[in-house]
């Protein structure tokens, strides 16, 4: 929270329609964004997370972001 306070000014995320934060121990490799940003439009979303999959790689840190089948 204090990042986004101190760097994600209005002046500065304006001109993007999504910005991306992540957490320093988030590996993104695999990461596509368009299918979750398509999630994010068809939803109407202002603010989400990718639902983490407990089979492969470690258990989440907290389980709420664990995606549910």
């Amino acid at each position: 929270r204090w990042f986004a306070k101190r760097f994600l000014h209005p002046s500065i995320v304006a001109p993007y329609d999504y910005v991306f934060v992540w957490d320093e121990d988030l590996g993104v490799d695999n990461f596509a964004a368009e299918p979750c940003l398509d999630i994010v439009r068809r939803h109407g979303l202002e603010i989400s997370q990718p639902g983490l999959d407990v089979t492969k790689g470690p258990a989440p840190t907290y389980y709420i972001t664990a995606r549910k089948n």
